[in-house]
């Protein structure tokens, strides 16, 4: 009883395994992607609180549906 155990245990961690070492890795934040860096995240500010200055105290930063 305890060997079927065993094996049972063996194999959902060899599964786990398998299966984390096909998922794909994450590219760090600002970095560039396939070899590609993005533009926009060069360029333009990441801080939002610079978006909503240049728009102005009370104003909206997008219109959308209201």
């Amino acid at each position: 009883m305890r060997l079927g155990r065993g094996i049972s245990v063996a194999v959902i961690l060899a599964l786990c395994f398998t299966f984390s070492a096909c998922g794909g890795k994450r590219p760090q934040s600002g970095g560039p992607i396939n070899g590609v860096i993005c533009r926009d995240v060069v360029t333009l500010p990441q801080n939002l609180n610079d978006y909503a200055a240049a728009a102005g105290g009370g104003r909206a930063l997008a219109s959308g549906p209201a």
